[in-house]
């Protein structure tokens, strides 16, 4: 196979990036350009070897950068940079000045044969952007779902029905929720002006995105941020405070967080429980009661004869001294399932996961059809439902 390379991190600026290379006679086209810092004339395998990377001209690709080379097997090899684009770019152009072809992401698996499913998880890591979005799509990447697959077939042709069903059932299960690990879960901030949700946006942000201010109507637009929630994916909205208005500006705003709320998956209903419950809260409450979660601000002051018309229990946060944000943490990540999700277990992560799942759960009782479904779940092909 002709030596190919491709940045396996994402093009975004980090600490490191890591370029693969594989194919036939590669390491004497790496040694074109790295240089031992060690001496050392031949990579062994699995050994992290430091060095520099030279262009033809000698020039190293930033003044006194080092660059790590690690032979993964006997063709393939990984080169660790400086995660800025300019250092990989310099790499990749070098690479392909000596003969090498340089592939993106997409067809990565061709550097380290990697099964379609292992390949689309590395495809997906470079683009999740929390702690355990990465450590899911990394253990699919390893053969995690793929595993999974293959025992299900196993139990398939050993005409094991009920360990199928029970199988294919807890993968649509977790699969539900591996579809947010990209596709993060919308949270509306909702309620009355001053109730504190521009203060509670900052919180959770760690930095002052929204202006607080005590005048009623200081947000009028909605503001968009994603956030990681314990190592989780999400996506907060602050929304126009609900009050009778004639000023069209703010109107406008709440129509938008009114439309906001028919889409989020969460609507995180924000009392002062120094005020009353009133009609605004109630409508609320009628309209999106499976998605509602209530909270109760100012947690911090003294606490009005609040009476909330739910079973639920509400979290009481203060958004001022913090206390009660954890908690609020953790109550989110339970709404969404992440806390359900086995992080090393097999989770489907695509929406074309689900649909083969879908179409195998109702072939169970179908040997010949279920096998030749999950073989094509294998092969990575793409189904929609």
């Amino acid at each position: 196979m002709n030596p190919r390379a491709a940045r396996l991190t994402s093009n975004d600026a980090a600490a490191v990036a890591v370029i693969a290379v594989s194919g036939d006679e590669v390491e004497p086209l790496i040694r074109q350009h790295w240089r031992s810092a060690s001496g050392r004339e031949r990579l062994p395998e699995s050994v992290i070897c430091f060095g520099s990377w030279h262009s033809k001209q000698g020039e190293e690709v930033a003044a006194g950068e080092d660059v790590v080379v690690c032979r993964i097997s006997a063709r393939h090899y990984e080169i660790h940079c400086h995660g800025g684009r300019a250092a990989s770019e310099k790499i990749l152009q070098d690479l392909r000045l000596a003969g090498c072809s340089t592939v993106s992401a997409s067809v990565v698996e061709l550097a380290y044969e990697l099964s379609p499913l292992e390949q689309q998880a590395v495809e997906d890591l470079t683009y999740a952007n929390t702690i355990n979005a990465v450590r899911v799509l990394l253990n699919q990447s390893n053969g995690a779902l793929t595993d999974e697959i293959r025992s299900i077939c196993d139990c398939a042709a050993l005409g094991e029905s009920a360990l199928v069903e029970l199988k294919v059932e807890h993968l649509l299960y977790v699969g539900e929720i591996g579809l947010r690990l990209l596709r993060p879960p919308q949270i509306a901030i909702v309620g009355l002006p001053n109730a504190g949700k521009s203060s509670l946006l900052n919180r959770l942000l760690g930095y002052d995105r929204a202006i607080v201010h005590e005048t009623p109507g200081t947000t009028r637009d909605l503001i968009s941020e994603s956030v990681s929630i314990a190592g989780w994916p999400m996506n907060i909205l602050d929304s126009a405070g609900l009050r009778t208005t004639k000023d069209e500006v703010e109107l406008e705003g709440m129509n938008r967080a009114f439309a906001l709320m028919q889409q989020a998956e969460c609507v995180l209903l924000l009392v002062d429980q120094t005020q009353h419950w009133n009609d605004w809260h109630q409508k609320i409450l009628e309209e999106h009661g499976e998605k509602l979660l209530v909270v109760l601000s100012k947690s911090d002051l003294p606490p009005n004869n609040l009476k909330i018309p739910t079973l639920q229990r509400c979290p009481q946060i203060s958004a001022k001294t913090g206390e009660g944000i954890e908690q609020l943490m953790t109550t989110l990540v339970e709404f969404f399932g992440y806390d359900r999700l086995q992080i090393d277990g097999p989770v489907p992560f695509r929406a074309s996961h689900i649909a083969w799942l879908v179409k195998a759960r109702s072939e169970i009782d179908v040997p010949e059809k279920l096998l030749q479904t999950l073989s094509s779940f294998l092969a990575g092909d793409e189904l929609t439902v």
